[in-house]
């Protein structure tokens, strides 16, 4: 058995006055000197954050999983509050789960879709076969060759002469992109230039009037737009007095439209001895009319005499002021 124990253990132990007699003195030495000196809680807490390095290969990442487990494993036979198969179950599931979730990403993948209900050795035996695999196939993707050219130091995307239409001997077409043929003989580019004549041809034969927006005449021989400048002719034409009632009507409203609204009429008072003012609205039923311009077939009242309010509350009557009140529909005071 001691000779067994090489390298500095084996120094150690044959430095000593005394060997160890039985096993049991033998472990108790060991340990004293190479027992591992850190606690079950870092040894789980190493084996919750280790991931799998770039350069490292799966059955590595797994082996130093496994070390981790175990060393957590022997920490914890002495725990205080949980029992050995407590720390079994539970050193066991992290370390599987651990491996599957932070192996290459490629691996991780695979293995969450296959190796949820298996242990760690299994989930490493299928982690291993799909390693090969990947390498297998970066060595396919890894060989060039290049079916423009025939060459196998590149590939078909990388190769110049197939992305340079201007290297000799190869025909590029600069209107539909694709080579084998030049722009002449372009099949795409030559129907539908025959499309576009076409269309050209069709729309020439066509005519199209902007006017009322309808086919087989222009604007120029648009009777619609003839009839409205002949009606328009017509009304400017006629005077004003043989226009029809519903046309006199709109003109009238445009008459009283156009008046000034400040129109005044200035009448002398001999009672007040200076001019009075009034606003004399020309559209309405009353207005002033003078005694003169009355002719002399009308029988003018002058029983009646009417007063009037003018401006700056000032009073008058028709008959002082030089003006008539006619007892008719169309002359009266306002």
């Amino acid at each position: 058995m001691f000779s067994k124990i090489k390298n500095e253990a084996g120094v150690e132990l044959a430095a000593l006055p005394e060997l160890p007699q039985t096993w049991a003195e033998l472990k108790k030495f060991l340990e004293s000197k190479y027992e591992d000196q850190q606690t079950f809680e870092k040894l789980f807490n190493k084996l919750t954050s280790t991931t799998q390095k770039s350069n490292e290969s799966i059955s590595d990442y797994a082996s130093h999983l496994q070390t981790l487990a175990w060393r957590a494993k022997s920490k914890g036979l002495n725990h205080p509050s949980l029992s050995k198969d407590v720390i079994r179950a539970m050193v066991n599931n992290q370390s599987k789960q651990r491996f599957i979730d932070f192996c290459q990403p490629e691996l991780s993948q695979h293995l969450r879709c296959v190796a949820t209900d298996l242990s760690l050795q299994e989930a490493l035996a299928r982690a291993t076969l799909e390693e090969n695999k990947l390498k297998e196939t970066k060595k396919f993707r890894q060989n060039k060759y290049c079916s423009f050219c025939k060459n196998s130091t590149h590939n078909t995307n990388e190769c110049r002469n197939h992305n340079n239409p201007s290297s000799p001997g190869v025909k590029f077409c600069t209107y539909c992109k694709i080579q084998g043929h030049t722009v002449d003989e372009c099949r795409k580019k030559k129907s539908q230039e025959a499309n576009i004549r076409q269309v050209q041809a069709q729309s020439a034969d066509k005519k199209f009037c902007n006017y009322c927006k309808r086919e087989n005449h222009v604007i120029s021989d648009c009777r619609k737009l003839k009839w409205k400048k002949e009606q328009e002719d017509k009304n400017k034409s006629k005077p004003a007095s043989n226009l029809s009632p519903e046309f006199q009507i709109k003109m009238v409203q445009l008459q009283e439209a156009a008046v000034k609204p400040n129109y005044y009429v200035s009448i002398h008072s001999p009672k007040f001895k200076r001019n009075l003012i009034y606003q004399v609205d020309s559209g309405a039923k009353i207005s002033l009319m003078k005694q003169t311009s009355i002719p002399d077939e009308l029988q003018i009242n002058t029983s009646e005499q009417v007063s009037f309010k003018g401006l700056g509350n000032t009073f008058n009557q028709g008959s002082t002021v030089g003006f008539t009140y006619l007892c008719t529909a169309c002359c009266k005071f306002s």
